[in-house]
């Protein structure tokens, strides 16, 4: 068994402009912003993206040596209550080698 606890991106990791158009008739440029649902969405695929990726490398690369793995993916925050530094895990995985090889990845919903 290996468990992992890994440090995923916080949600900054998302670009907050989705465009940038020149308006010749003011000369400047103004932005188009992502809206909060949309941050959401890329920001759930980024981490189960890097959770089956990471998995599929450790057993890719451990093929022999490890039957089950526990991934906990966790980020650096600071709570806004209390304004200290806190590590909480937002994804949590615990699957086999024999299951997760079952999976083909290029078909699969990653949520």
């Amino acid at each position: 068994m290996l468990v992992i606890e890994y440090q995923l991106p916080n949600k900054e990791v998302v670009p907050q402009t989705t465009e940038f158009k020149y308006v010749k008739t003011k000369d400047e440029i103004t932005e188009k912003q992502r809206k909060p649902a949309e941050i959401k969405e890329i920001y759930q695929d980024v981490i189960t993206a890097i959770t089956l990726r990471t998995i599929y490398e450790v057993l890719f690369v451990n093929e022999d040596k490890v039957e089950v793995i526990i991934f906990n993916g966790f980020v650096k925050a600071v709570d806004p209550a209390t304004g200290r530094d806190i590590q909480p895990h937002i994804i949590s995985v615990r699957t086999t080698k024999l299951a997760f090889n079952e999976l083909d990845l290029r078909k699969v919903d990653k949520i």
